[in-house]
């Protein structure tokens, strides 16, 4: 929490009391923390592991809106105007998080101009990260959706074959669509030589080709 800025900006004191205040809760993958359509006024940092704001479909398709990672601070619409959440908010992994109602949450940072700056700061950031993926998704094919996903979650340092920490439904929620059609588009990446694939790992066989699919000048570094 000392290097969280709206906490930071609190002041020795302002933080004490955050951290005092603060529930610690744990929450299993694929658990909801807070419902869609759920009057949830909270604020919520996460300590390990990861949360995300997602929205389904009558058609059975998953969008993923919204990653939340460690040192990242959530903080739901209804604490600021009431309203019901517009999307669920899950666990993506077993996570660690700490908590504040909207009310003590409200009272800390009223304290501090420099805090409520920061919470626009941070309000700001969430929803730029938000508008990404809605860009991505409208703007840019499946395929390369999935190829800048392979790049980005699977083989951002070029090293060797990675963990598939990702199942086919997280992969789906990330970009848009359905597992079926995230696994033949895997075993059609695979046919073409960019990818392996195992039940355990994924390797990038391909970068550049990756990225050239993905739109984009080379593959991360």
């Amino acid at each position: 929490m000392a290097r969280v800025p709206v906490f930071v900006s609190l002041g020795p004191e302002g933080l004490d009391e955050a951290i005092r205040t603060a529930r610690r809760r744990e929450f299993t993958r694929g658990e909801i923390i807070a419902g869609h359509g759920e009057d949830w006024p909270y604020a919520l940092l996460v300590v390990k592991g990861s949360a995300r704001l997602v929205k389904g479909s009558e058609a059975g398709r998953v969008l993923a809106a919204l990653t939340v990672g460690p040192g990242e601070l959530f903080l739901g619409p209804s604490l600021f105007d009431a309203g019901p959440m517009p999307a669920s908010l899950e666990a993506e992994t077993s996570c660690l998080v700490y908590l504040w109602d909207g009310e003590g949450f409200a009272r800390l940072v009223k304290t501090s101009p420099a805090a409520l700056w920061q919470v626009s700061v941070a309000l700001v950031r969430q929803m730029r990260k938000a508008s990404d993926v809605i860009d991505t998704l409208a703007f840019r094919p499946l395929s390369a959706r999935l190829a800048r996903l392979l790049l980005e979650h699977f083989g951002p340092d070029g090293t060797g074959p990675a963990p598939r920490s990702l199942t086919l439904d997280d992969m789906a929620a990330r970009v848009g669509t359905t597992r079926e059609v995230v696994c033949r588009m895997l075993y059609r990446l695979a046919s073409e030589g960019l990818i392996n694939i195992t039940r355990t790992e994924f390797a990038l066989l391909d970068r550049s080709r990756l990225a050239e699919l993905a739109g984009q000048d080379r593959p991360p570094a």
